[in-house]
């Protein structure tokens, strides 16, 4: 526990570097723009995203495995070369050739997101914008999979404080424009700083030619990413377009927000721990090193993100006009229910690493395959009258079977069982969660809130063990100290 604590801290530091990244730019766009402009601006970043995951053809968790298997052979040997020239080579093939198909297609993709053929041209971006962020995602994969995780830490903050600085005044002086280039900036400085780490301590080592054999391995791996990201964006780029065209984009705009604290910014960490969980799984030989893994994964994510969760829903108000503005306080009701499903997504996250790692990946097809089909089911039955709300109750819905079907084949196949530690854990989250929703909807006063945050306590009391306590309390009382430390003069 201790080991992945120090280096998910880590991870989770880039996070958070990452996510104040994005909050500058939603903040920005929500008080210079509005709701009508976020809505533009969310079509634009679901199209992207989805071009992304076919942008390296998945090859990112291909990378991190392989690197992390070859580690010990050294970075500079014959396998490992393979692995890095397989992998840029996966990434520049495939994203140039989408981008040119984007380039081309770009009038029709401009009436799916928005109903007219006008905004041609941010597509037309987005193509040329592909292939950097392939090579930046594929870069950074292969600095995750050597471990190397403070000079990721260190160089992917250094690239997001020079994005911080740039966003507010790119925005404001050059509105809509402005904000697209700065999509833009999120993939093209990391990419640079990363090239400066190689050039520091080299990591970066090519193969003469291409293995066909390490291609395949890689694609085969980034084959169940792709299905399963397609899904899901294919999902979000169909409701999108039904908002916008039922709704308009005003009505995309105050959904964005929904989005971007349910998916985007809780997605950000479990992003972030892959490259620990990942490789750690993939070196796992018996089921018993499976299931530690998992549960000691799960354990972290619950705990980091649980608190975040209920603090959504019981002060959306707050996060909202802090994030964005007022003008988008119409998605409270909205975002308290889809975030629920983040609770599920958290749970699931360890198991469908675990399947994919292990070959099993008919059975990740048959649980993405499922899940969209029934979100797509539930949508369609409960939007035409609850609209958004609507969407966010088939989110739960299916997030909850998903993480149902992963952990029933993960007992199946690795007798993967949560460890009683983590059947507490995971029964008082969902009862501190549930007691939140409950209570800001039928007892909404500033008393109820303060209690079912104090709650959070009782939460960690009962669900933490002595060591964990131990260890949160030793940390508070450092930084503590340090803060309340009177300083000797003469001394910085």
């Amino acid at each position: 526990m201790k080991q992945i604590v120090k280096d998910s801290s880590v991870l989770t530091a880039v996070s958070i570097g990452e996510m104040f990244m994005r909050f500058i730019r939603t903040k920005a766009i929500a008080l210079i723009l509005g709701p009508e402009g976020t809505g533009f601006l969310a079509q634009l970043a679901i199209l992207f995203e989805a071009l992304r995951v076919w942008g390296d053809l998945g090859s990112r968790r291909g990378v991190i495995k392989q690197v992390a298997e070859q580690r010990f052979s050294g970075n500079a040997s014959p396998r490992y070369r393979e692995v890095v020239k397989a992998s840029f080579f996966l990434a520049i093939l495939s994203s140039v050739l989408l981008g040119t198909l984007v380039a081309i297609f770009s009038g029709t993709l401009s009436r799916l997101l928005y109903g007219d053929s006008s905004h041609y041209r941010f597509i037309i971006f987005l193509a040329f914008l592909l292939p950097a962020a392939s090579l930046s995602t594929v870069t950074a994969s292969i600095v995750k999979g050597n471990l190397d995780y403070l000079s990721f830490a260190k160089y992917s903050l250094g690239a997001f404080a020079a994005v911080i600085l740039c966003t507010p005044f790119l925005i404001y002086f050059f509105k809509i424009e402005g904000a697209v280039l700065t999509m833009g900036l999120f993939f093209i400085f990391p990419f640079f700083a990363y090239l400066f780490l190689n050039a520091k301590k080299k990591f970066l080592h090519f193969a003469p030619g291409i293995n066909f054999r390490a291609l395949r391995e890689q694609f085969s791996q980034g084959f169940v990413q792709i299905y399963q990201d397609t899904l899901v964006h294919f999902v979000r780029i169909s409701i999108a377009a039904w908002i916008v065209h039922a709704m308009g984009l005003s009505m995309m705009g105050i959904y964005q927000v929904v989005l971007t604290f349910s998916t985007v910014y809780m997605n950000i960490p479990l992003h972030a721990l892959s490259g620990y969980v990942l490789p750690t799984i993939a070196r796992a030989q018996e089921n018993r090193e499976i299931n530690l893994a998992i549960n000691e994964s799960i354990r972290f994510l619950l705990f980091i993100l649980v608190p975040i969760v209920v603090i959504v829903i019981v002060i959306p108000e707050f996060l909202i006009s802090f994030f964005f503005s007022r003008e988008f306080l119409p998605a409270v009701p909205v975002l308290q229910v889809q975030v629920f499903s983040t609770l599920f997504i958290l749970m699931s996250y360890s198991y469908t690493t675990a399947l994919a790692s292990k070959g099993k990946l008919k059975l990740v097809f048959i649980i993405s395959t499922t899940q969209t089909s029934l979100f797509f089911a539930v949508v369609g039955i409960l939007f035409p009258k609850w609209k958004l709300m609507g969407i966010a109750i088939a989110y739960c819905i299916s997030s909850l079977t998903n993480c149902l079907m992963h952990y029933g084949y993960a007992r199946h196949y690795f007798g993967t069982r949560l460890l009683p530690k983590n059947v507490k854990l995971v029964a008082m989250s969902m009862i501190w969660a549930a007691s939140a929703y409950v209570g800001v909807t039928f007892f909404d006063h500033l008393a109820t809130r303060i209690f079912l945050l104090g709650l959070g306590f009782f939460w960690f009391f009962i669900s933490s063990k002595d060591h964990e306590r131990e260890f949160v309390f030793n940390k508070l009382s450092y930084y503590l100290g340090r803060l309340t430390k009177p300083k000797v003069p003469g001394t910085v």
